[in-house]
């Protein structure tokens, strides 16, 4: 073939060789293809989708909406333990009180969030319902209801419902927002141990939805991916950060009621409760003895473990005064430092909830460590495996290349600039198609393509 006909009417189209590269379509190359147009097929207004298309399963709307729905639940998962930092010790008057703009804050981000998976539910059983109703009228021909109504229950993911619907239950509003500010008897801690083994126990299908939301996502970038691992570790030291801090609040309210059950003063037993909204925790000399008895009955600091153990709650209950921002880099701190460590370092008193916590932060640690392990060796894996396929696929384009540039006339110093571009879009999974290479050339290489063959053909005609 001659290479004159790789082109058709590169004089008439250029005026200017400089001024003639802008404009890519005039060139035909031996193929006879014509490379796409950037903005070919794309609408010049976008419109907001429509019913039919957000519950379409084949629609584009859905792989938008279960980014959208990743992105949700990490959110929630993030302001879960801001939950944790509502009861603050009032070390003044020896009593429990709250911060009422982190509640407020808490509870308005939580609902929003826990709006996403009730979305999400509905979301899912529509889409079913859609699926089964356009199988059934495939086989057919025509949709029965009472059939569709059968199928439907039977395709509907079950599994993937309950896991959203336990994942939405108002648990630390009720246990901390509610259950925790209303003691009045030592049946309270029973009562509280089971709220907050519930909202250990939620994070489970919570964590679990991100998992399974995050895996079904296609052509996630590298980068997201190991941001991904990272963030699991983040969201570990930050929630058992928040466990710390708000275990240290029910261990020292506990040694308060020990205290008070040994002790025969009557002023202890009337404020069992130890809210600071109790007027009566006002009376100066109530106050005064009150504070001087619980602070010799549980100190914190020197600390006495023969009078009361705090065991890793102890710094915790030392920043108690300091601000928010303040208490929650500490505690965050905390969990991210004996995270790392799997523990090793904690220095626990003989209570056993408190050694279960202990026992958990170990384990969880060395779960992530070897999940983090697994993602490199997979990602160590599957890059090799990658580039041998990228080395074999360059062989056979190399070939293909030199061909196509001997057709059309081009030198041998621009295949080392044509090959890079090849090789970017093999390592993007995208095909490169050689009898178009136009496609796949940035502006300026195909500048200098189209320049040096009108050069080479002004030339020859001299």
């Amino acid at each position: 073939m001659n290479p004159d006909e790789t082109f058709v009417n590169v004089e008439e189209s250029f005026v200017n060789p400089d001024e003639s590269f802008v404009n890519p379509e005039s060139f035909v190359l031996s193929s006879g293809k014509k490379p796409p147009a950037s903005g070919e097929g794309n609408s010049a207004s976008k419109k907001w989708p429509t019913a039919k298309e957000i519950f379409d399963p084949q629609g584009a709307f859905l792989p938008l909406w279960n980014k959208i729905f990743v992105i949700a639940c990490v959110v929630a998962v993030s302001l879960d333990p801001l939950f944790f930092y509502i009861p603050n010790i009032n070390e003044q008057y020896k009593c429990l009180g709250k911060d009422k703009k982190l509640r407020t804050t808490a509870l308005l981000l939580r609902s929003l969030m826990d709006l996403t998976f009730v979305i999400h539910m509905a979301h899912q059983i529509r889409v079913t319902a859609k699926i089964v109703a356009s199988e059934q009228v495939a086989r057919r021909g025509k949709a029965d209801w009472l059939c569709r109504r059968q199928e439907l229950v039977r395709a509907i993911p079950w599994f993937s419902i309950l896991v959203d619907f336990l994942a939405a239950l108002p648990i630390p509003q009720v246990a901390i927002g509610v259950v925790f500010f209303k003691r009045r008897s030592f049946e309270y801690f029973r009562k509280m141990g089971i709220m907050t083994s519930l909202i250990l126990f939620q994070y489970l299908p919570r964590v679990y939805r991100i998992y399974v939301s995050y895996e079904e996502l296609t052509r996630i970038k590298r980068w997201v991916r190991g941001a991904f691992n990272f963030f699991l570790y983040i969201l570990a030291s930050h929630v058992l950060g928040g466990f710390w801090y708000f275990f240290s609040i029910q261990r020292e309210i506990s040694c308060w009621h020990e205290a008070c059950q040994r002790s025969t003063e009557n002023d202890c037993i009337a404020t069992y409760h130890f809210h600071c909204d109790d007027f009566s925790l006002r009376n100066d000399n109530m106050t005064s003895s009150k504070v001087k008895f619980l602070s010799e009955a549980c100190p914190l600091d020197p600390r006495n473990s023969t009078r009361f153990d705090f065991g890793i709650f102890v710094h915790a209950l030392k920043s108690e005064s300091i601000p928010f921002l303040q208490k929650f880099f500490h505690s965050y701190w905390w969990g991210l430092r004996n995270l790392s460590n799997f523990g090793t370092n904690l220095e626990t008193s003989n209570y056993v909830w408190e050694n279960c916590f202990a026992i958990l932060i170990s384990v969880i640690g060395l779960l992530l460590f070897l999940y983090l392990i697994g993602n490199v060796q997979t990602y160590i894996q599957l890059a090799t495996t990658k580039s041998e396929e990228i080395c074999q696929k360059m062989m056979i384009k190399d070939l293909e290349i030199q061909l196509w540039m001997s057709r059309n006339g081009l030198p041998d110093d621009m295949k080392t600039v044509i090959m890079k571009n090849v090789k970017q879009r093999l390592e993007q999974d995208k095909d490169a198609d050689v009898e178009n290479l136009f496609s796949i050339l940035s502006r300026n290489n195909r500048k200098s393509i189209k320049r040096h063959h009108y050069y080479k053909k002004a030339k020859r005609r001299r």
